[in-house]
């Protein structure tokens, strides 16, 4: 349908604009995106782990921390699925 069709579309567009840059936030997203549709828990850990060391050398510290706390949540949730 057209709707399935948009939404495609859409991924990949997500897909290619997060692969573009390779920010802390971008990996949290991937990761997310990982663990919630596609149910995969060992490359998420994989992105995880480069999401939080990434975090870690943020050059905007609170921006670091913040997603920090939200891979972590991110983790948790892991356990849970």
């Amino acid at each position: 349908s057209k709707e399935e069709i948009d939404i495609q579309e859409f991924n990949e567009e997500l897909e290619k604009y997060l692969n573009k840059f390779n920010t802390c936030t971008n990996l949290r997203i991937k990761s997310a995106y990982i663990l919630r549709l596609q149910g995969d828990k060992d490359v998420f850990d994989d992105f995880y782990k480069k999401g939080k060391k990434d975090a870690l050398n943020c050059q905007i510290k609170g921006l670091g921390l913040f997603e920090i706390k939200l891979l972590d949540k991110l983790k948790q949730d892991y356990y849970e699925i």
